[in-house]
This record gives C-alpha cells, sequence and structure tokens, in this order.
C-alpha cells in the first residue's frame, strides 16, 4: 500500500482522499507521528473533509495525545455539532483523561444522533452522578437530562396514539 500511495503522490492531482488513505496507511505501518503530520498538512489544504477530520483524533488517541485530540473534537463539533462519530471521539478520549462528566455526556449526545433516548438518558444520568464536573457542566448535563426525559415521554404517548388507532376496527 505504501509503495502504490508513493505512486499516487508523485502521478495523481492532490486529492483530500488520496490524503486520508496516506494518513490511515502510516498509522498502520506503526508510523503515528507521520501519519499525525500528514493530516495536519491536509486538514490545512482540505479541512471539511470528514475523513480526515475523524482519522486525525483517532491518530492522536492512538498515540495518547488525548489533549489534543480534545481541543480538536471540540473545535470541530462547533461546526458540526450533530456529528455523532464526534461525540464518540470525545467520549474516548474525555474517558482516557479521566473527566467522567465530559465522557458520558458526548457518549449521550452520541446515543441521541443514533436515536437511542435510553441509552442518552442512562449516560447523562452518570455524567451527572460522576463528580468531576463543575457547576456550569453539571447544570447543563441536568438540563439535557431533562429534556431527553421529556423527548421520551412524547415518543411514548405518540406511539401510544398510534398504536390506538390501529387497533380500531
Amino acid at each position: 500500500a505504501a509503495k502504490e500511495l508513493a505512486v499516487l503522490d508523485q502521478t495523481a492531482k492532490p486529492s483530500a482522499m488520496i490524503e486520508a488513505m496516506a494518513g490511515q496507511v502510516l498509522a498502520q505501518a506503526g508510523k503515528r507521528d507521520a501519519a499525525i503530520k500528514r493530516y495536519q498538512a491536509a486538514l490545512q489544504r482540505y479541512p471539511n473533509h470528514m475523513q480526515l477530520v475523524y482519522d486525525y483524533p483517532d491518530a492522536l488517541i492512538e498515540t495518547g495525545q488525548h489533549g489534543t485530540a480534545v481541543q480538536f473534537i471540540e473545535g470541530q463539533l462547533q461546526r458540526f455539532p450533530n456529528d455523532a462519530r464526534l461525540h464518540q471521539l470525545a467520549a474516548k478520549s474525555y474517558a482516557a483523561l479521566g473527566r467522567k462528566l465530559l465522557q458520558h455526556a458526548h457518549q449521550g449526545e452520541y446515543y441521541v444522533r443514533l436515536g437511542n433516548l435510553r441509552g442518552a438518558i442512562d449516560q447523562f444520568e452518570l455524567a451527572i452522578k460522576a463528580g468531576d464536573g463543575n457547576f456550569y457542566q453539571i447544570s447543563t448535563a441536568e438540563s439535557r437530562l431533562r429534556t431527553l426525559r421529556q423527548d421520551l415521554a412524547d415518543q411514548g404517548r405518540e406511539f401510544g396514539k398510534l398504536a390506538a388507532q390501529n387497533l380500531r376496527p
């Protein structure tokens, strides 16, 4: 793969896809520092290419650079707040940093985006009980938990109405 990539680097037009593949090949070959540098350069040229946006923090996580990964991911979440995978990556990084509230909050947001409200509620309950957040973070998690519980209740009422309609002769 590395040989083919070298040929592509010399012969193909620059592309985000080639850059993403190059980073993956380097990372899988154990050259994670080189992969990180390649991703950083590629993100300068292609900041909206989601494969690069996902692969760069993955490489940072693999090298134990969780703080840098969190900074990058949080910046991307400002741009793409509804991206499930970014929330999952954030949860993974915060877990490695021992930041339980933020880990569970991001895992909860990941579940929300998958449509798993019960799982999200469980995660936000864990976030609130984590005991390592500040007042603002705890308040935000409590507010989000109330909203999710209301959404789940509304969903249950809607399901009940539809079920009742379908049971009528």
